[in-house]
């Protein structure tokens, strides 16, 4: 995964300075009042291995904070897949959390990790089903370090599909 140590090398350096500067060319603030983006793909991509990365400043604790979802159909009858702070029924406990739901939990991954202070923080979630280690198909870094999954975690399938990247 050199990509995933090339942007956590460059997420450390920088980390500092974007806290400093506040504001970034490119980028998309949100401030916590029912902000999303919407990107509709209009062709199926790679739901198997994908990326993802982000800062995070949280103004709040003990509450659910979504950093990225992928949805499909409805909130009552599609699939989701999501990562955020907060696992599900505990959003008090702060920690990464990343799974798939479709009216049951496909997939579960929860870090020992949490985010509970209000300084910035990068995140990247690294997804690779094709791994055949359950640990390895998933990482969550935070702030350079690999996080530690809890006993708890369950994995998809081995070259399984996650419901990102999908049109």
């Amino acid at each position: 995964m050199g990509i995933v140590s090339a942007m956590m090398q460059v997420g450390a350096a920088i980390k500092h300075a974007v806290a400093a500067l506040f504001k970034v060319t490119h980028s998309l603030r949100f401030d916590g009042s029912a902000d999303y983006l919407v990107n509709a793909l209009t062709t199926t991509g790679n739901r198997k291995t994908f990326t993802y990365s982000c800062w995070v400043k949280r103004s709040t604790q003990d509450r659910y904070d979504y950093l990225f979802t992928s949805t499909t159909g409805t909130s009552t009858g599609g699939t989701e897949t999501t990562l955020r702070i907060g696992a599900e029924g505990a959003a008090t406990d702060n920690l990464l959390n990343f799974y798939q739901w479709s009216g049951s939990f496909q997939f579960q991954i929860k870090t020992t990790s949490t985010i509970t202070d209000t300084e910035w923080h990068h995140v990247v979630l690294a997804v690779d089903t094709n791994q055949t280690t359950d640990p390895d198909k998933v990482k969550i870094y935070l702030d350079g370090s690999l996080t530690t999954h809890d006993g708890a975690s369950t994995y998809m399938a081995t070259g399984g599909d996650t419901n990102v990247n999908l049109s």
